[in-house]
């Protein structure tokens, strides 16, 4: 009996656990991302996605190195966005990726601003 009440409790923790991830546009578990967001849905609401563990995926259409860094620019069909990486060598352009990281408002003047998502470190997937 205590091992049904045990089964019975862990279930209701995963089912509201997987609900509560489901709810709105947020498509995570605890913070943790765990399904692609679209570009357009970002860029509709930026400051919900700053700071905030988020996955993308699209094709590379454009990069340039800085540096150390490289930034490319990303598109999934619905937007584009730049990425901003820490290694120095962007993905090839037509690539298609999936980075993890969060979005970035890099600078502000007046009404125009730049604003990027920042990969995770050595979280790009081809």
């Amino acid at each position: 009996m205590k091992r049904i009440i045990i089964i019975l409790i862990a279930i209701a923790i995963i089912v509201f656990g997987i609900c509560k991830c489901n709810k709105g546009n947020d498509k995570s578990l605890s913070g943790i991302a765990i399904f692609p967001v679209s570009i357009e849905t970002i860029l509709q609401d930026p400051q919900d996605y700053e700071d905030r563990n988020t996955i993308i995926k699209g094709k590379v259409l454009r990069t340039m190195g800085i540096g150390r860094k490289s930034l490319f620019l990303l598109s999934d069909g619905t937007g584009e966005i730049w990425v901003a990486s820490g290694q120095s060598s962007a993905p090839p352009e037509g690539s298609e990726v999936r980075v993890h990281g969060h979005t970035k408002q890099w600078f502000r003047a007046g009404n125009a601003s730049m604003l990027v998502f920042e990969e995770k470190d050595g979280s790009k997937e081809s």
